[in-house]
C-alpha cells in the first residue's frame, strides 16, 4: 500500500496526472478508499496543470466535463475575473508557506505544493484523508428571484450543450491559432505494483501494457512551466483568451445550476429530467447553497462580457438573472453602459433606483449624451403599470415641467400599462398640476379610451364650463379662447349621454346669454322638451334649430317624443304674453304637452331661472312653470309667430294631428295659407290608405294558400291492410302506432329511427 502511495505522489510531483490516473483506473477498490473522488481529484489537478501551461481550452472543457464548483476555477483567474473577494490557489499556497516561515518557492513548487496541499491521496483504510473542496471567501451576494427554469425540458442537455458551444465558437472564440499537441510523457512501468504478494505472470504485464495502449492520455508536459498562467501574471491577449473559454464553462455550469435549482424547489423530478437529459446531475457536485452559485455564475460572466465583447452585456442584464447588485452597478457604471444598468433595475423591479439614476442622468450631472433629458424617464414611466403608481407620481414631475405636452404621454400612451393605471387617482394628481393636463387626459380616456363612467364626463363637462368662464370675462365672445372650449363643451353635451344634467345645469350662470344653448341641450337630457324649445324660439330665436331639434327628438323613443312638433307650434301661435283670439272656442288639446286654454305659457324665466336641484328631482307644477319672469321681458309682449308656423307646418305637417293644429291656428288666417300643409297631410294620409290597402291583399292571398295547403294535407292518407308488413322489423303493422315518411313508406312509431338512420 506505500508502495502505491510513494509512486502516485511521486507522479504528481512530476505532473505527470495521466499516469497517475491511469494507475488508480487499473486498481481495485479493495487498494484505494473511495477511488471515484481520489479519480475526480486527480483530473481537477490536471485540468489546473493544463490551464498553467496555457491550454485554456483543454482546461475549461475538462472542468465542464468534471462539473467543477465555480469558486475553484475561479481561483486560476485574476481578481478583474474572479472578484476581489476570491482567493487564487497560489494566495493559499504562499499563506501556507509564510505561515511555516519559509521562503517563497518557485512557481513550480509553488504549483507542486499546492497540488500535495489541497488532497492527501493515497492512506491506508485505516487512516483515511478525505479530499477536501477548497472554498474561497466570495463577496456576500444578495438574494435573487429563482431562475426561469420552465425551458430545461424543451431540449436535452446533450443538445443544449452543443447548441452553447456553438454559440460561443461563433461570438466569443477568438482567433488563435491551434494550441500545440501535447507531447506524451514517458509511463514508467508499475507492473511490480500491480501484483499483491508476488512476481506478476507475463500475462497481466501484457494485460497491463493493452490498457495503457487502449487509453493514449493526453497528457500534459512533464517538464517545469516556463511561462505559466496564473493569476498574477495573465493579462491582455492571454487573458481574453482564457476568459473565452472561461465563458464556455460558465454557461455549461449555468445550465446545470438551473435544473439543480428546478429539481430543489419541485418545479420538475429528476426522473422526468432524466428523460430529456442523459447528463448526471448530482448536487453533492456544487455547493448546497445553489443561489450562491449560481450568483457567482452570472456575476463572473457579466465582468467577461465587459472585458471581452460589452455588447453581450445587455441581453445578460435584462433576462433573468442573479447577478449580485452592487457588482453590476460598480461595473456598469465604471464603464459607462448606463443603459444596460437601467435595464438591469428594470428586471430587478428597482424602479426607484433606476428613475434617480435616469433624473441626474437628464440632468446632466453624469456623462450620458444619449440619455439627456426628460424622454428616458418618460419612456420607462410607461412601462410601469398600477402597481407602481406611487412611483409614477413621484418621478412624473419633473419631466412634466420640462415638457408638458411631451410628459403627459406618461399617462396617454396606448399600452397595457398605461390602461391599467388608475384614472380617477390620476385625474386627481394631474388635476393638482394643471388644468390643461387634466383636461387632455380626460379628453383622451372619453374619447379615445371610451370611458363610460359618468364621474369622468361630469369632470370633463365642468373643466370645459370653467375654462369658457374664466376666458369670458378676459377675451371678446368671438375670441378662439372662448369659442373652442365652448365648442368642445356643446358637443360633449350633445354627444355624451353619461354625464349627470342636472350637476351641469347647477354650475351653469343663470345671467350669461352665451349658455342658452347649453342650457336646452341640458334640458332635453331632462326630458324638458318644452323648456328646451323655449330657449330656442324665445331666447336664441333660430327656428331652424328648434325644427332639428324635433326632428332627433320625435325619431327616438323616448317618452312625449310624437307630441314635440306640436309643442313647437304652441309656442309660434300662442307665446308667452299674447292675446289669445277665440279662446272660449277653443278646445282643449290632447297632447298632454299643450297648455289649458286661459291659462299664461311659460315664460322665458323658465329657461333663464331654472328651479333648484331640489325641484328638478320633482314634475315640474303648472306655478313652477310661470315663476320668476325675467326684468328684460316684463313689459313686451310676445306676438304670434305666424310665418314660423307656416313653415312648420308645410315641412312636418304629416307629424302633427290636423285636428291639434287647426284647433291652435288663429280664426282669420287665409286658407291659402294652409295649402302646402292641407296638400302634404292629405297626401300622407293617402299614401297610408294606399299601404293598408296593399297590405289587406297581402294578407288575403297568404289566407288563401295557407288554406289551400291545409287541404292538401289533409287530404293526404294511407292503406293498411292485416298483410302490410313493416320494413324494418318485418312485422306486421296491424294497429300498432305508424309513422309515414314522404316517400309513403310505412313503419311502426319504435322503427321509425332504425328507418331513417337507414336513409342518411
Amino acid at each position: 500500500m506505500q508502495l502505491f502511495d510513494t509512486q502516485i505522489k511521486s507522479l504528481i510531483d512530476r505532473k505527470q496526472f495521466d499516469e497517475a490516473i491511469a494507475l488508480v483506473e487499473e486498481l481495485t477498490d479493495g487498494l484505494v478508499d473511495d477511488k471515484m473522488s481520489q479519480l475526480r481529484e486527480l483530473r481537477v489537478l490536471k485540468a489546473e496543470d493544463l490551464f498553467y501551461r496555457r491550454r485554456f481550452r483543454q482546461s475549461m472543457s475538462l472542468f465542464s466535463e468534471l462539473s467543477i464548483p465555480p469558486e475553484r476555477v475561479l481561483r486560476l483567474f485574476p481578481p478583474s475575473v474572479s472578484g476581489a473577494g476570491n482567493k487564487t490557489v497560489l494566495d493559499n499556497v504562499r499563506e501556507n508557506n509564510n505561515q511555516n516561515g519559509k521562503d517563497e518557492h518557485t512557481l513550480d513548487d509553488a504549483m507542486a505544493s499546492s497540488s500535495a496541499f489541497s488532497i492527501n491521496l493515497f492512506s491506508s483504510k485505516n487512516d483515511t484523508l478525505r479530499s477536501e473542496r477548497r472554498v474561497s471567501t466570495v463577496t456576500h451576494m444578495t438574494t435573487r428571484s429563482e431562475a426561469d427554469v420552465d425551458s430545461i425540458t424543451s431540449v436535452g442537455a446533450d443538445a443544449r450543450k452543443e447548441q452553447d458551444v456553438k454559440f460561443f465558437d461563433r461570438f466569443l472564440k477568438p482567433s488563435i491559432q491551434k494550441d500545440e499537441k501535447d507531447n506524451t510523457s514517458i509511463v514508467d512501468t508499475f507492473t511490480n505494483f500491480l501484483s499483491i504478494g508476488g512476481k506478476p505472470t507475463d500475462s497481466k504485464i501484457e494485460k497491463n501494457r493493452t490498457i495503457r495502449r487502449k487509453q493514449k492520455p493526453q497528457s500534459a508536459d512533464n517538464g517545469p512551466i516556463v511561462d505559466p498562467a496564473g493569476p498574477d501574471n495573465l493579462s491582455g491577449k492571454s487573458l481574453e483568451k482564457a476568459v473565452r473559454y472561461l465563458l464556455m464553462y460558465l454557461v455549461d455550469t449555468r445550465r446545470k445550476l438551473s435544473k439543480l435549482e428546478a429539481i430543489a424547489s419541485g418545479a420538475i423530478t429528476k426522473e422526468d429530467l432524466n428523460l430529456v437529459s442523459s447528463e448526471p446531475l448530482n448536487l453533492s457536485e456544487f455547493d448546497s447553497d445553489l443561489e450562491r452559485e449560481h450568483t457567482l455564475v452570472d456575476t463572473t460572466m457579466l465582468r467577461c462580457y465587459i472585458l471581452i465583447n460589452p455588447q453581450l452585456v445587455g441581453p445578460l442584464v435584462r433576462l433573468d438573472n442573479h447577478c449580485d447588485q452592487q457588482t453590476v452597478k460598480e461595473e456598469l457604471i465604471k464603464c459607462g453602459r448606463f443603459t444596460d444598468l437601467i435595464d438591469y433595475y428594470y428586471s430587478k423591479k428597482m424602479h426607484r433606483e433606476a428613475l434617480l439614476l435616469l433624473k441626474d442622468l437628464g440632468e446632466g450631472k453624469k456623462d450620458a449624451i444619449e440619455l439627456l433629458g426628460p424622454e428616458p424617464t418618460v419612456r420607462y414611466l410607461q412601462r410601469l403599470d398600477n402597481n407602481y403608481l406611487d412611483i409614477i407620481f413621484e418621478f412624473a414631475k419633473w419631466p412634466l415641467h420640462c415638457d408638458e405636452i411631451y410628459g403627459c404621454e406618461i399617462f396617454m400612451s396606448n399600452t397595457s400599462e398605461s390602461e391599467s393605471l388608475s384614472r380617477s387617482e390620476v385625474t386627481k394628481y394631474l388635476q393638482g398640476i394643471s388644468n390643461s393636463l387634466f383636461r387632455k387626459y380626460l379628453e383622451f380616456i372619453i374619447f379615445e379610451g371610451k370611458d363610460l363612467s359618468p364621474d369622468l364626463h361630469n369632470q370633463l363637462a365642468l373643466a370645459y364650463l370653467e375654462d369658457v368662464k374664466s376666458n369670458l370675462f378676459i377675451y371678446p365672445m368671438d375670441d378662439t379662447m372662448v369659442v373652442e372650449p365652448m365648442t368642445k363643451f356643446l358637443k360633449l353635451l350633445k354627444e355624451s349621454s353619461q354625464y349627470k344634467p342636472e350637476k351641469i345645469m347647477s354650475s351653469i350662470p343663470r345671467d350669461l346669454s352665451v349658455f342658452w344653448e347649453a342650457r336646452a341641450i341640458l334640458f332635453s337630457r331632462m326630458g324638458e322638451h318644452k323648456r328646451a324649445l323655449e330657449i330656442y324660439v324665445y331666447g336664441l330665436k333660430d327656428y331652424a334649430k328648434a325644427q332639428d331639434y324635433c326632428v332627433s327628438v320625435y325619431e327616438t323613443e323616448l317618452p312625449n317624443s310624437k307630441t314635440v312638433f306640436h309643442t313647437l307650434l304652441e309656442l309660434y301661435l300662442r307665446p308667452a304674453g299674447s292675446r289669445l283670439t277665440n279662446a272660449k272656442s277653443r278646445r282643449p288639446s290632447n297632447s298632454s304637452s299643450t297648455y289649458k286654454p286661459g291659462s299664461s305659457p311659460p315664460a322665458l324665466s323658465s329657461f333663464l331661472h331654472p328651479p333648484q336641484q331640489s325641484e328638478l328631482n320633482r314634475s315640474p307644477s303648472s306655478s313652477s312653470l310661470v315663476s320668476m319672469q325675467p326684468a328684460q321681458f316684463a313689459d313686451e309682449q310676445i306676438e304670434i309667430n305666424l310665418d314660423a308656423a307656416l313653415d312648420l307646418l308645410s315641412k312636418h305637417g304629416s307629424r302633427l294631428s290636423a285636428a291639434d293644429a287647426l284647433e291652435l291656428l288663429p280664426s282669420n288666417i287665409q286658407m291659402s295659407s294652409l295649402g302646402p300643409f292641407l296638400e302634404g297631410h292629405l297626401r300622407t294620409a293617402s299614401a297610408n290608405v294606399y299601404r293598408d290597402r296593399i297590405y289587406a291583399s297581402l294578407l288575403k292571398a297568404e289566407l288563401v294558400r295557407t288554406q289551400s295547403t291545409l287541404l292538401t294535407l289533409r287530404s293526404r292518407h294511407v292503406s293498411i291492410s292485416e298483410t302490410r308488413m313493416c320494413p324494418v322489423c318485418v312485422k306486421r303493422l296491424g294497429s300498432s302506432v305508424i309513422s309515414v315518411f314522404p316517400n309513403q313508406t310505412i313503419v311502426h312509431y319504435g322503427c321509425s329511427k332504425a328507418y331513417k338512420e337507414s336513409l342518411e
